[in-house]
């Protein structure tokens, strides 16, 4: 469901060749949904891409909407070498592999727009239980976080702490699907990520419950009916 534009190939292949310092790399991308409709660009003009040594960028998804890059490009010698795909992991599969594979290698990064992502309803993302969603990306970050030891103590603080914030969302997600609203861990979870409360709606269904949304929406559609139209 993801396709290839004309010249992606030729253009990693140049790049490599051109670039020798650099072990794989990786382009720009489009998204569009399944009827083949572009929706929108990953990376802008000025959206600075990491490239070199990304693995502290990757681990911490320090990338456009925290989307880590697809459709890489290096030699079957490199993949031998990092290791296939882990099947025993549902999602998140292919971040592992990009950890593994940045952890040892040096990336590079063409901003040519080479390849289009397909949203597909239907896809993992989308209907995958929560918690298997979570669990597994639990199980990504403690499988591949010894390759943060290499880097200083303040920054491996700091990757940490930026991975940790999905974690932690996706976890109070859980307890909302399940029926539990969490008004102090939610409190606690804003006090760490303050940047979070843009995402107002889901910090109140968090911290009261999806009822209190329900009987907010239903106040305001009755309010709107008393006003007289002009």
């Amino acid at each position: 469901d993801d396709w290839l534009f004309p010249k992606s190939v030729e253009t990693q292949v140049d790049f490599l060749k051109n670039n020798p310092d650099y072990d794989f790399v990786f382009t720009n991308f489009s998204y569009h949904d399944m009827e083949g409709k572009f929706i929108k660009v990953w990376a802008g003009q000025h959206d600075k891409i990491p490239s070199g040594d990304i693995f502290t960028d990757l681990f911490s998804l320090n990338y456009p909407e925290s989307v880590h890059p697809h459709f890489e490009m290096t030699s079957k010698k490199i993949i031998e070498e990092t290791g296939f795909y882990d099947e025993s992991i549902p999602i998140w599969v292919d971040w592992d592999f990009r950890l593994r594979l940045a952890a040892k290698y040096k990336c590079g990064y063409c901003s040519y727009v080479g390849n289009a992502y397909t949203i597909h309803p239907g896809g993992l993302t989308s209907t995958l239980k929560k918690e298997v969603y979570l669990s597994n990306l639990i199980k990504v970050i403690e499988k591949n976080k010894h390759g943060l030891d290499r880097y200083p103590s303040t920054l491996r603080k700091k990757v940490l702490k930026k991975i940790n914030m999905p974690v932690e969302k996706l976890t109070l997600a859980v307890n909302l699907f399940n029926g539990r609203n969490s008004f102090f861990k939610t409190l606690g979870f804003l006090s760490r990520y303050p940047d979070q409360i843009r995402d107002l709606r889901f910090v109140i269904n968090s911290m009261f419950g999806k009822k209190l949304m329900g009987t907010l929406s239903a106040v305001k559609q009755k309010l709107l009916k008393s006003v007289p139209a002009k």
